[in-house]
């Protein structure tokens, strides 16, 4: 059963040199029009080494000092022939196993990552940055788990690596929106910029949630420059959901969006459970009221504010955008494949080769019919040296 299996996870690079699937192929055409030729030539040098031995001289004299050719051992050279062909052949249609998409195409994707740094983006989850590949939040007494980080550390190590020699740019967002960088696909600038604190709640312009200034910011970094023939543009908002833009302001944004060509994909972070904001001071130290118990984020009111992620918002956001929403589940990875969601056909797939196997098994049927001419000969000169010592007998 597992080698069925094994046998059905096989790909070929070369499946027009596949020859046994169909007799009028044209791999099957291929090695039938090559064993015909080879099994004539081999049949013709086997008639000349015959009759250049009958040619040496007499036969009865020259069968005393050396044997003719037997048509045993030729017949296993045409095998080796026979088996050569047959493996180099399946050999050239290069079998493989997909290990799965790895990446987008070079030169057909420009992303602006576009990043939510309201106030509410600093709910914590301490749980989750090890679910992306961030640090343990077990020792760290300051800022851990902000949806923020959840947003950057997806866009750091599960995008970037599968969009490497595209272009990149990022845009961040509150009450008005920062562009923190051009579009580029030198991405070590960006990557300085994700790990260095440049993109944490507050480094956007004023107060609120304000979605469609980030979305027209994004939209101009796109604009400064125009999309090449295969290159697609893209927007990749990270939100918990939190919007006061107005509704006419946002459908604006969201057409120009569309006018540049540009598809949405909305990732959904945070719990859609009720969550505080907790509060550092300066030094990135928890604020703690007179009671000692932890101080966290208010309304105007004094209210502490609660915070949740917004599902029916950014559902019908990426339904008017004609976009995707993508949802990181708490304690869960987000259930997406990048290269083939972000490049469609355009990904490249990370492949296992099998076919040196078959080379090898060429090359020793190979070294073995090399072999056969020097071992007949020593077989032929003992069977003569046999004959020639029983004649003095």
């Amino acid at each position: 059963m597992e080698i069925w299996q094994f046998l059905q996870s096989i790909h070929f690079e070369n499946p027009h040199f596949i020859w046994w699937r169909n007799p009028v192929s044209f791999g099957c055409l291929l090695l039938l029009s090559s064993l015909a030729v080879t099994g004539v030539i081999w049949w013709l040098w086997y008639r000349w080494r015959v009759q250049a031995v009958k040619d040496y001289g007499s036969i009865d004299l020259v069968t005393r000092w050396t044997a003719l050719p037997r048509l045993g051992p030729s017949l296993v050279l045409l095998a080796g022939l026979v088996s050569m062909l047959v493996l180099g052949l399946t050999a050239a249609t290069m079998p493989y196993q997909s290990l799965g998409e790895v990446s987008v195409s070079s030169g057909s994707l420009r992303v602006v990552a576009l990043f939510d740094v309201s106030r509410s983006m600093g709910a914590e989850n301490r749980d989750e940055p090890k679910l992306y590949g961030g640090r343990s939040c077990t020792l760290v007494e300051g800022p851990c788990g902000r949806r923020l980080e959840t947003a950057r550390l997806i866009l750091l190590n599960q995008v970037m690596p599968v969009i490497k020699g595209n272009q990149l740019g990022v845009v961040v967002y509150a009450g008005g929106a920062i562009t923190k960088s051009p579009l580029s696909s030198d991405f070590s600038p960006i990557e300085t910029i994700l790990t260095r604190g440049w993109i944490e709640v507050g480094t956007g312009m004023g107060d609120g949630t304000y979605l469609h200034s980030g979305l027209n910011a994004a939209v101009e970094v796109l604009n400064r420059s125009p999309a090449k023939s295969g290159e697609t543009n893209v927007i990749l908002l990270f939100t918990d959901g939190e919007n006061h833009s107005k509704p006419e302001d946002l459908a604006n944004a969201i057409a120009q969006a569309k006018k540049a060509g540009a598809q949405l994909f909305v990732v959904g972070v945070g719990s859609t459970k009720p969550a505080y904001i907790p509060l550092y001071d300066g030094r990135d130290k928890p604020v703690y009221k007179k009671d000692g118990t932890r101080s966290y984020h208010k309304f105007n009111d004094g209210t502490v504010a609660q915070t949740a992620r917004n599902d029916s918002f950014l559902q019908q956001l990426a339904a008017d955008a004609g976009g995707r929403y993508v949802i990181s589940e708490t304690g869960q990875k987000l259930d997406i494949s990048w290269p083939s969601s972000l490049g469609g056909s355009r990904v490249e797939v990370a492949k296992r080769y099998w076919y040196g196997p078959l080379v090898g098994a060429v090359m020793v049927i190979l070294a073995l019919i090399w072999l056969v001419g020097p071992l007949t000969g020593v077989v032929a000169a003992s069977a003569a040296a046999t004959h020639a010592n029983r004649g003095r007998g």
